[in-house]
């Protein structure tokens, strides 16, 4: 029931750029050929490494806006998809293959220099830093939800849903 009204309300702010839906999931990801995207409440406490990577190679702080700026980063694979050159789109789906026999900080490191994931953050950096009182005010409504959520102890149901 919740992560309905989550669902709701994320895909409602999604809308405006372009997204088809936003659902609950297991993981943040965007799917172009059905223009939708999932997202996750229960990634905050693991990505600790991944936001302090972010941080350091773009110089910025984006643990305060963690939830919004992943849900934006999806939302840049979106409006960047279009730019990425086919030679980059090769380069990719190579990389995407050899990432996952890396060793974990290696495959992070790896992941963030790709041509797609450098776009989508960019964009999204560049989006809070020209947007910081919507992206802060969005991060907080969704906040609310989400700590409605784990209060009610209703994250169960979600994790039941996603399993």
């Amino acid at each position: 029931m919740y992560s309905t009204t989550l669902d709701k309300h994320i895909t409602k702010y999604c809308k405006k750029f372009g997204i088809a839906k936003a659902t609950c999931s297991d993981e943040f990801a965007y799917f172009p050929a059905t223009e939708t995207l999932t997202y996750t409440i229960f990634q905050f406490t693991t990505d600790k490494p991944f936001i302090e990577l972010i941080n350091k190679k773009y110089n910025v702080n984006i643990a305060p806006f963690y939830f919004i700026f992943s849900l934006l980063h999806e939302i840049g694979h979106h409006i960047t998809f279009d730019e990425l050159t086919d030679e980059e789109m090769e380069n990719e789906l190579f990389a995407r293959t050899v990432i996952p026999c890396l060793n974990e900080n290696e495959q992070m490191e790896a992941y963030i220099n790709l041509a797609a994931e450098d776009m989508a953050t960019s964009w999204a950096i560049d989006y809070i830093d020209s947007h910081l009182k919507e992206c802060w005010e969005t991060q907080k409504r969704f906040m609310q939800i989400i700590d409605h959520i784990y209060k009610k102890k209703s994250f169960q149901k979600v994790l039941t849903k996603l399993t």
